[in-house]
């Protein structure tokens, strides 16, 4: 039975797989366009990552006003419940800025693979534009390719950009 199936397959056309996008350019387009319309949804900074960029500066600046803190107070013989309270205070601190630190690696981490995964597109338009080209393919069909790459491109710099933001912020 497996044979019969294989053969059927043969017989359809299906067994023979194309290399690029010209088997069906068209179908391929309109999936390229659900692809990019996907990716793009992570170009805007998500809530997570919008808290750690508005709130950061403030914490940064309350951490370097406070480093001293402890060896003043332990100098000044502070009570127990205060050097206790200190140090609930930077344990708390230390727990947000770890807690924003896996966001951010997060983000990172999704913006690189959907970097990824538009460069393994861009390539294969690549090759499926010298392809068409070197076959003669109508003009609509190249500049339509053409568009499709340039998009990808597009896309690809904004993710970019948000990625060396990301990892900036991830930095400090």
């Amino acid at each position: 039975m497996p044979a019969l199936v294989a053969k059927g397959i043969e017989l359809l056309g299906v067994a023979q797989v194309e290399t690029g996008l010209l088997a069906h350019p068209f179908a391929q387009a309109r999936f390229q366009g659900a692809l990019l319309r996907r990716i793009e949804r992570l170009v805007p900074t998500p809530p997570a990552v919008a808290v750690v960029e508005e709130k950061f500066p403030d914490l940064a600046k309350a951490i370097e006003e406070r480093k001293d803190d402890p060896e003043r107070l332990l100098a000044q013989g502070a009570p127990p419940r205060v050097i206790e309270y200190l140090n609930s205070t930077w344990q708390g601190m230390r727990d947000e800025l770890a807690a924003w630190g896996k966001e951010l690696t997060k983000r990172a981490v999704e913006l690189e693979s959907a970097i990824g995964e538009l460069s393994a597109q861009r390539d294969l338009w690549a090759a499926s534009r010298a392809e068409a080209a070197a076959s003669q393919a109508p003009p609509e069909l190249l500049k339509r390719i053409d568009a499709t790459v340039d998009s990808v491109k597009q896309v690809q710099e904004k993710l970019a950009e948000r990625r060396k933001q990301t990892l900036v912020l991830q930095s400090r």
